[in-house]
């Protein structure tokens, strides 16, 4: 598992450095319900003697009822459901850091075609990298400024999604403004 710009879990390749699905083991993994039954699943994570820092997995639970909902010739329709729960884990060890990085980071009008707020105003964003090796929880803080950088003319909170930055992911800050900026050239100043 991994998460995207936006903070929405995503599936990570087999081999991410900071996934630990192989350190899971799950019983049972597999059981029939009766209808308003349920049951008690166990897991259980072992980290490796090595392992310092950040991981995550992601634990599915998978079903489907056992008659067809929908049955013709040539086809049968039968519902699944299941649910996901994301797993973080940090391993305390001598090689835990976090490591900000501000990868990009921009300023832009835009047309609000929205007849509510109508009229152009202005949208920040800043992609913001964990490059540390641990979970960090972080916010944002945008300033414009003049070009000659003595007058402020906004600082708003920027919002990045929910959740952890994981090690080695981006998370996209953004933030959009209520009011109009008049044409010219700006500084931007963004804190994490």
């Amino acid at each position: 598992m991994k998460l995207n710009p936006d903070g929405m879990p995503i599936k990570a390749e087999a081999d991410d450095p900071h996934g630990c699905a192989d350190w899971l083991t799950v019983d049972p993994t597999s059981m029939t319900l009766e209808p308003g039954k349920g049951a008690q699943v166990s897991c259980m994570l072992r980290a490796p003697r090595e392992a310092s820092g950040g991981y995550f997995a992601m634990f599915q639970a998978r079903g489907r009822s056992g008659e067809d909902y929908w049955r013709e010739e040539g086809g049968t329709i039968r519902f699944g459901f299941g649910a996901v729960a994301a797993l973080f884990v940090t391993v305390r060890g001598p090689r835990t850091d976090v490591g900000v990085e501000i990868k990009q980071q921009e300023i832009g009008l835009f047309e609000q075609k929205d007849e509510a707020r109508a009229g152009r105003q202005w949208r920040v964003q800043a992609l913001v990298e964990n490059n540390g090796n641990t979970h960090a929880s972080m916010v944002g803080e945008a300033t414009i400024l003049t070009a000659d950088a003595r007058t402020i003319l906004e600082t708003v909170a920027m919002h990045a999604g929910l959740g952890w930055v994981l090690p080695g992911s981006p998370r996209l800050f953004r933030t959009r403004g209520q009011g109009q900026l008049p044409d010219g050239a700006y500084l931007l100043r963004t804190r994490v």
